[in-house]
Formats: C-alpha cells, sequence, structure tokens
C-alpha cells in the first residue's frame, strides 16, 4: 500500500508534466520530425543523381545515407517512447479525475492572489476563492469570469483558440489547464 504523502508526490509530480512538448502535441512533434527526415532523404536523392560518375561524391553520399538512416533508427525509437509517455499520463490523468470527482491535480498550480503570465495568452490572475462552492474568480486581459471547478475561460487569439480550465484545488494551490486547438 502506497503512503498518502508517496501517493501526494507522485500525483504532484504527474502534474507538472505538460501535456504538449514545447506548446505542442506529442503527435505534432513527430509529424514535423517524419516530414523534416522526409525531407533530407528527399535531398540525399537529389544530390546522388547530381553526381552520378563521381566516385568520391558518390562515397560521401552513401556515408550520408548510412548516417541518416542511423538517425531514422533512433528517431523511431524516441518517438515510440514520446508516445508510449503520452498515452501514459493520459491514462494517469483520467485516474486522477476519477479518483479526485474533478479536482485533478493542475498542469499549473497557483496560490490564490498570485498571477501568471502566458506569452501568447497575456496574464492570468486568480482571485477570491469561495470554497464552498470550489469557484474563483479569474482575470485574464480584460475578461473577469467565475469559474467552477471544470469550468473555463476561452482567449481567441491569432488562428489560435484556447481555454483556461480551472482544476480545483489541491496543497493549498489553485490548477489551471491550458487547452489550445488551431482555429
Amino acid at each position: 500500500m502506497v503512503s498518502v504523502p508517496a501517493e501526494n508526490a507522485y500525483e504532484s509530480g504527474m502534474a507538472l508534466m505538460f501535456p504538449d512538448l514545447f506548446d505542442m502535441s506529442v503527435q505534432e512533434v513527430i509529424d514535423i520530425q517524419q516530414t523534416q527526415f522526409g525531407a533530407l532523404e528527399n535531398s540525399i536523392q537529389q544530390l546522388s543523381a547530381l553526381t552520378v560518375g563521381n566516385a568520391e561524391a558518390q562515397t560521401v553520399i552513401s556515408q550520408l545515407s548510412q548516417n541518416l538512416n542511423q538517425a531514422m533508427q533512433a528517431n523511431q525509437t524516441l518517438t515510440s517512447k514520446l508516445e508510449t509517455v503520452a498515452y501514459d499520463r493520459e491514462v494517469l490523468r483520467q485516474e486522477l479525475l476519477n479518483k479526485k470527482g474533478g479536482d485533478l491535480i493542475p498542469t499549473i498550480a497557483l496560490p490564490e492572489y498570485q498571477t501568471i503570465y502566458y506569452p501568447d495568452l497575456g496574464v492570468l490572475a486568480l482571485r477570491d476563492y469561495y470554497a464552498t462552492s470550489r469557484s474563483i474568480i479569474f482575470t485574464i486581459n480584460d475578461q473577469t469570469k467565475r469559474l467552477n471547478v471544470g469550468e473555463s475561460i476561452k482567449i481567441e487569439q491569432d488562428n489560435q483558440l484556447c481555454r483556461l480550465v480551472y482544476r480545483g484545488m489541491h496543497d493549498g494551490k489553485h490548477g489551471v489547464e491550458k487547452i489550445c486547438n488551431k482555429a
């Protein structure tokens, strides 16, 4: 049986894992890598066609092709691990959601009356927590809204629509999850 402090530490550690690497999904990272490796492979084939008859250039191109294949194999391993981590994280998040009844351990945890700066969205301020209703007042840019656990403020900027979801309180801090989709 896991002790409560150990369980809380584990859950808090899981909460710190932002769902999207570098503000993009794991699948987007994989897609970008596949596109870039494909472009490299095409460039090597074009270079090989241009240097027909040049034995020295063909040797260098052959070595470059072998290096690219090794990098692609290493990337396949990394891609598999990224997919596994993303899947495991979602399974754990769902378990936490079911266990906590809506008080999902947050992606970002802030004390009341604190702010966080999202470079793409602006400054989010948390204030006026109401313990009886488990709600808090969110202010971002010119919007102010009282949110219960699971509710969100929508922010539309450039080509994306983002929601800042209030995930409840844990260890005296309020959870905020940023979810963005391209419009």
